[in-house]
């Protein structure tokens, strides 16, 4: 598979021999997060059966240009997908193009087929009404408010917007969905079609009877295993079954056309492969914003992917815009980081879970692009078992989002980002990605700080993989939820595990004893505990001068983990040099809300305003510590305050 870019969509062509080619059309938001382990081995069957098959973001999405809020999503994506068919055929020679889309992407290519001629139309659980579709994206949000995040306050007023799960879809892209409707909007301009259809709905039967009164060569089938291709959950197998059908439906209708073609060698579909050899670097795909400019990477000897991110040059097309927000930052840090100096800066974003280098709600894309406009690098990878990088697995477990081999992964990041030139890097991360940044910190010497966010472990064994931990809430949550009528109704109706629950938080006490036990006795010559080790890494990283921010959530479960090592308010933390943690209210576990996002990104920019300050010898309660910026890319955000000030 090679990286390629085109009209500003950023995307992967798995080319083959033969003369039928095959176009994947994301589903929305968190479905497209999910979707990826399995579209990529869609893809990657695909490509081995002879169909050269292209899997893309489409613009505003993903690794693309653009944002969310740029006018009329639905007729972008739309716009999207017809350049991938003018961008298969004029680039790859094939004769015909299939168009194969999951939930809102099989509406989008249905829609398509109705503008340009197509050679088929693979449709799986499309979305028929974009009406009801609103309805069921606001179902989830309001389902994952009321359980992961009950403690933080809504919004008093109405949006104009519709968020889940941290996307959001705006006012013109509204009313746009609103009117999408299968099968009227649907023509017969498409030869042959195959239904994958997980519920055999009234709806789904519609679409059926339309391709049929109309002659079309249409087929339905079951779709069995549409939950482990569309599921958060990371260790559900690969949807072989669909995978084969759709390849035993494009033999039969469209041939394999094998032998018909060689595949394509594409001028810009090499990649940076390391950058300590600037021989082996060949011209690269490149994707131009404002203010950035961004390159696939990748390294260690193929194994990892990543999206390097740097400030756009004067000589390109992409100037960093009047931006005051940009201006009150520079001033408020007395640090100029657009000058040449700051190139020695960057930033690695590391993978959240199981999802791939762009982050939960695309997040590390939003943070990277604000990141270059400010002049500072960064590198957004998979580590080796995920996303696009060489070995990603089909199937993740948790005890792979945190062995020792996924931290090392992290560490060959920060040197990739080093050779870049870039000798002050800081890995960020977030829960599991938290604990591959600190890991990666304590084995790199070359990591000069780090950003830790909602971290849940700081070591790790097989048996966590199966702790109540995983899915048990903080103590904290509990506690406060005594006070809630709603609480108290879902236990006398059952739909609380009441049992697992209290065993949960009793081992939690139970724990923490165990612990301040075992300090008691190493103090006096006993075995050193994983207290003790913990300890230890960060007491390594002080010494080597590492500035390390932690923030965690007021509720979040990690917060109750992290002060069984160093005491309530971080106490045995905080005494050592360059440590600073701060909580805050309004921060889900995985930063969905933009609120979260906000302080994020506040968290972020002082971490290297901190950094540049000490590079360039300012005093301490100086200038550097002025009032913060109060603007970002997610709207006003208060000052951050620490452990200590709040409790």
């Amino acid at each position: 598979m090679r990286p390629i870019v085109f009209n500003e969509c950023f995307g992967w062509l798995h080319d083959a021999e033969g003369k039928t080619g095959v176009i994947l059309c994301n589903p929305y938001g968190h479905e497209a997060l999910w979707t990826h382990r399995g579209w990529r081995a869609l893809a990657e069957n695909l490509s081995r059966n002879h169909f050269p098959t292209l899997r893309f973001d489409y613009r505003g999405t993903g690794d693309s240009a653009g944002a969310e809020n740029e006018g009329d999503a639905i007729e972008t994506w739309l716009n999207s997908i017809e350049d991938a068919v003018r961008y298969m055929r004029e680039h790859t020679g094939v004769a015909q193009v299939v168009l194969c889309g999951i939930r809102l992407g099989g509406t989008l290519a249905a829609l398509v087929a109705n503008r340009i001629a197509v050679d088929g139309l693979v449709m799986m659980a499309p979305v028929t009404s974009g009406r009801e579709y609103q309805r069921e994206l606001r179902l989830i949000q309001r389902r994952w408010r009321n359980t992961a995040a009950p403690h933080i306050e809504a919004e008093k007023h109405k949006p104009d917007y519709l968020e889940t799960l941290g996307f959001r879809l705006y006012p013109e892209t509204l009313r746009h969905l609103e009117q999408v409707a299968l099968p009227q909007d649907l023509q017969p301009a498409v030869p042959n079609v195959l239904l994958l259809d997980p519920e055999k709905s009234r709806a789904s039967g519609a679409v059926l009877n339309f391709y049929r009164e109309h002659a079309v060569n249409v087929e339905v089938d079951a779709f069995d295993d549409y939950t482990a291709l569309l599921s958060e959950i990371s260790d559900t197998p690969a949807p072989h079954a669909s995978i084969q059908r759709v390849v035993t439906w494009l033999r039969t209708h469209l041939g394999d056309g094998m032998g018909v073609r060689s595949p394509s060698d594409l001028p810009t579909a090499a990649v940076i492969n390391d950058a300590t050899a600037p021989d082996v670097m060949h011209v690269a795909p490149m994707l131009h914003g404002n203010g950035f400019c961004e390159t696939p990477v990748i390294f260690d000897n193929g194994r990892l992917f990543g999206i390097y991110c740097r400030p756009e040059t004067a000589q390109t097309d992409g100037p960093v815009p009047d931006d005051e927000s940009v201006d009150d930052l520079l001033r408020d840090m007395q640090v100029d980081l657009t000058s040449a100096a700051t190139g020695q800066y960057a930033v690695l974003f590391a993978n959240t879970a199981a999802s791939h280098h762009i982050g939960e709600a695309r997040m590390w894309v939003t943070q990277a692009r604000l990141l270059a406009q400010r002049g500072i690098a960064s590198l957004r990878m998979d580590v080796g078992i995920l996303g696009d990088s060489a070995g990603a697995q089909e199937s993740i477990e948790a005890t792979m989002l945190h062995s020792m081999r996924s931290c090392a992964d992290v560490s060959e990041g920060i040197s990739w980002l080093v050779d870049a030139g870039h000798t002050r890097p800081s890995p960020v991360g977030i829960c599991s990605g938290a604990y591959l940044c600190f890991h990666a910190t304590v084995m790199n010497p070359r990591a000069v700080g780090a950003v830790l966010i909602n971290q849940n472990f700081y070591t790790w064994s097989d048996k966590d993989a199966t702790r109540p931990e995983m899915v048990v809430a903080a103590t904290r949550v509990y506690l406060a939820s005594i006070r809630r009528a709603d609480k108290w109704k879902r236990l006398f109706s059952g739909q609380i595990p009441v049992g697992t629950i209290a065993a949960t938080l009793m081992r939690r006490q139970f724990e923490k004893w165990g612990r301040r036990g075992a300090d008691i006795l190493k103090a006096f010559g006993g075995q050193e505990n994983h207290t003790g080790a913990v300890r230890k890494a960060f007491s390594t990283l002080a010494q080597r001068g590492v500035r390390v921010r932690i923030l965690y959530g007021d509720f979040d479960v990690g917060l109750e983990e992290s002060e069984s090592y160093f005491g309530r308010d971080f106490k045995w933390l905080r005494g050592l040099p360059g440590m600073n943690i701060s909580t805050e209210r309004s921060l889900d576990h995985a930063l969905f809300l933009y609120p979260a996002r906000q302080i994020m990104q506040e968290v972020i920019e002082r971490h290297l305003h901190e950094q540049a300050s000490c590079s360039a010898n300012l005093q301490a309660g100086g200038a550097a510590n002025a009032s913060r910026p109060q603007w970002n890319a997610f709207g006003r955000q208060p000052p951050l305050r620490s452990v200590a000030a709040k409790r």
